[in-house]
């Protein structure tokens, strides 16, 4: 329908088995390639949130159970004294 002759999934949503085999199906289907890289490559930002969350927890701030999903929370507004990223 795109008119695509290539696709590359990467991240880590590329670790999803069925969605690389429904990818590569999808390609043969309609003739275009599927890069995948190997699972071993398919990170996400994992670590980056880990450390965010190890900062605040060191400085002292904490959430309840209760806590709203913020997706486009900018990581600037961390501000702590041991980690403070700047905008």
């Amino acid at each position: 329908r795109e008119g695509l002759s290539h696709v590359q999934i990467c991240g880590g949503v590329a670790a999803n088995s069925g969605l690389r085999a429904g990818l590569r199906q999808a390609g043969e289907e309609d003739g275009f390639s599927v890069h995948v890289p190997p699972p071993k490559r398919c990170t996400d930002n994992a670590a980056m949130i880990a450390a965010a969350g190890h900062y605040r927890f060191q400085a002292g701030q904490r959430d309840g159970l209760n806590f709203d999903i913020l997706p486009n929370w900018p990581l600037s507004e961390l501000e702590t004294a041991a980690f403070r990223l700047e905008a």
